[in-house]
């Protein structure tokens, strides 16, 4: 049973929600004339993450991604958001680096100085591994930590690197790359740069601008605004895309956000008529006229 609604529940169709979750994606109307690097900004803030990824086929993935939905823009705009304006920072989410906004930075922070307390339910049994891991290897976090005070590092070049491989025998790894991961998730070190596909790590209070707000949040205030995040990117979505979706599985106490955005109607549930769901689905209050103008037959994809 889900939360009980102080209001109506919204009633759409399943054309007008697809409309809207392509809007909301930056996957409807024209491209701009011209791409600019506000325009990448407002991808990114809007869908909340581009996902990184450096394997080239056609393009990287993240390229095709910002393509789709800017148009034809020059790879040095990216290059100076990242590195130098450092207005988008990359991280790391469950089994994904993305590129992310340093606006939204006390979201990662908070989440960060609560780590690994703040890794979610879905990741299995990742909470208490990472534990074990960090108590095993206090020496190494120390050692890696006072390496990067003398400047940025690739992994190779850690005094401790030594390539090791899973049992399946096909992932490589090293205990330096785990200790980097844990790193960056509790806010310690973050990615300054890349030499070809390699990262270059950085501390963090280096690296960072001193503009970047570090405040840490409440962790019920944090789900409340990115159970909101994840809403209004994907249009309308269940639980489960919500948490799946954005801060990718971090979330301690979704049920607990969604009744407390229901309750001062921030967010609405919908009903989508040819959908047959187990879950409920909502739809934020920002959002109810542009879901209301997606039957219009202007609407372009």
């Amino acid at each position: 049973m889900g939360p009980q609604l102080s209001k109506a529940t919204v009633s759409t169709s399943a054309e007008s929600a697809r409309r809207l979750a392509v809007t909301r994606q930056h996957l409807a109307g024209k491209l701009p004339a011209k791409a600019t690097r506000e325009h990448i900004l407002s991808v990114v803030r809007d869908l909340t993450f581009v996902q990184w990824d450096p394997i080239d086929v056609v393009a990287p993935s993240h390229v095709l991604s910002l393509w789709n939905r800017v148009g034809n823009f020059r790879l040095s705009d990216l290059d100076r958001l990242l590195w130098d304006e450092k207005k988008l920072f990359k991280h790391w989410a469950n089994f994904a680096a993305l590129i992310v906004l340093t606006e939204d930075y006390p979201l990662y922070y908070s989440m960060m100085k609560r780590y690994p307390e703040s890794i979610g339910k879905s990741w299995g049994q990742r909470k208490p591994r990472t534990r074990k891991f960090l108590a095993e290897h206090k020496a190494l976090g120390k050692s890696i930590l006072n390496q990067l005070k003398k400047g940025p590092l690739q992994l190779t070049q850690f005094e401790e690197y030594a390539p090791t491989k899973s049992a399946d025998g096909w992932t490589p790894g090293s205990d330096v790359s785990r200790m980097l991961f844990h790193l960056e998730l509790s806010g310690e070190v973050m990615v300054a740069g890349h030499q070809g596909n390699r990262n270059i790590w950085a501390l963090s209070e280096v690296f960072l601008p001193k503009w970047v707000e570090r405040k840490e949040l409440a962790e019920e205030e944090v789900e409340r605004i990115t159970a909101q995040r994840a809403i209004r990117a994907l249009g309308t979505a269940s639980p489960r895309e919500i948490n799946y979706y954005f801060p990718r599985g971090r979330y301690q106490n979704l049920k607990k956000a969604l009744e407390s955005l229901l309750e001062d109607s921030t967010i609405h549930q919908v009903r989508v008529a040819e959908f047959q769901e187990r879950e409920e689905r909502y739809v934020h209050d920002l959002d109810l006229g542009l879901l209301e103008s997606m039957k219009d037959d202007d609407w372009q994809p």
